[in-house]
């Protein structure tokens, strides 16, 4: 099959899979609500002048002292807007403004992070096209804004050091999600232009927005959660694409991607609040021969795992103390030997948090590494909110 046929396949798996969960929803008795079609028919009158709009986003201040340099390394702003027109649609956006540090001087990046534009087909479909925060595994998707994430810096392969997939993709996709009995299943399938090979070096550039080739990639992640409260989930990613110019000599070049993730989340009545989350991912990419002899076995893998516990606040006393929130870490990177753009990495980071409010707290840690060139030590500081 030629890859506009896997293409064309592919947005028709996406189609044929939508309308599937669509039919399944109209046909599942709802009391007071018609099929989705005429439901949506009706709603149209009466919510056609909703018009909502929503500012929102997060800021984080860091500070890093390593060996005798002490600095406020890097500032960032990312403001986010959802605009909701109607009750089916809804558009989402971020900007991305950072300032950061260097020898030779002060770096400023403003970008649009993602845009999406959202369709609620139905109770368990959703429609989405635009750029859009990559769902492969749990972490970049939802896990990486300061405020959200538990420890001072981002894990090794997962954004510090090398990133192991995109950061955004630029395409459609569905997602949903739907019961089995006590458990809750969510799915989230997309297309995109995909990464594109760096023959001189073996590895992907990942922004792209203008496809290199006919191939789309295609990918996603689906999870289950099944304790009662959805305190747990367990999430298994995957991604292909042709990465190689078309009619160049690594045309037939391709990237993969696996990925495993959990999440746990409970607060114990007097006992504190506990938050384990994990993630395993690789990337293989092929050929293993690229420009100037260089020969690979071009397979990168990390992973991290860690605990934060946030303290139980006395009843009487010093209340404060169900602030404090104890972070550990430990986060790993596995490069090819012979690989000219990195080396194998671990890091134990260890932190404590005290939430000022809910979505502000004061960050503080310590980032012990271990590479092949010995040992480092660095002190971390980040003041972040949500708003």
């Amino acid at each position: 099959m030629k890859k506009t046929g896997w293409t064309l396949l592919a947005l028709w798996v996406l189609m044929l899979f939508g309308g599937a969960l669509a039919a399944q929803d109209a046909a599942t008795p709802q009391p007071d609500v018609y099929s989705p079609i005429v439901s949506q028919a009706l709603q149209d009158r009466n919510d056609h002048n909703i018009n909502a709009y929503l500012l929102t986003g997060y800021y984080a201040l860091e500070f890093e002292a390593e060996g005798r340099e002490t600095n406020f390394s890097e500032l960032r702003f990312n403001p986010i807007m959802l605009w909701r027109k109607g009750k089916r649609i809804f558009l989402e956006s971020e900007l991305e403004i950072e300032l950061r540090g260097t020898p030779e001087g002060v770096e400023q990046d403003l970008g649009l992070e993602y845009a999406t534009m959202h369709w609620l087909l139905a109770n368990n479909l959703t429609l989405y096209a635009g750029k859009f925060l990559s769902p492969i595994g749990a972490f970049q998707r939802r896990f990486h804004p300061d405020w959200i994430n538990r420890s001072v810096n981002l894990p090794v392969g997962f954004g510090k050091l090398m990133r192991l997939q995109a950061g955004t993709e630029t395409g459609a996709g569905i997602r949903g999600a739907f019961f089995l009995g006590n458990a809750k299943l969510t799915y989230n399938l997309f297309v995109s232009n995909g990464a594109i090979l760096d023959s001189l070096n073996g590895t992907l550039i990942y922004q792209n927005m203008r496809d290199n080739n006919t191939n789309k990639a295609v990918g996603g992640r689906m999870a289950i959660l099944p304790l009662p409260g959805s305190t747990l989930e367990i999430g298994l990613s995957g991604y292909r694409a042709l990465v190689g110019n078309e009619g160049g000599r690594y045309e037939d070049a391709t990237a993969g991607i696996f990925a495993l993730d959990f999440n746990y989340v409970k607060a114990f009545s007097g006992a504190g609040k506990l938050d384990l989350k994990g993630q395993y991912q690789t990337l293989r990419l092929s050929p293993t021969t690229y420009e100037d002899g260089l020969t690979l076995d071009n397979a990168t893998s990390a992973w991290y795992a860690q605990v934060a516990y946030q303290l139980p606040a006395p009843a009487e006393g010093a209340t404060w103390l169900g602030n404090v929130e104890l972070v550990a870490r430990y986060a790993t990177l596995d490069v090819p030997e012979g690989a000219p753009w990195g080396a194998d990495q671990s890091r134990i980071t260890l932190g404590t948090n005290y939430w000022i409010r809910w979505n502000a707290a004061l960050k503080l840690g310590v980032d012990l590494i271990q590479g092949e060139e010995g040992s480092e030590t660095a002190l971390v500081a980040v003041f972040t909110m949500g708003m």
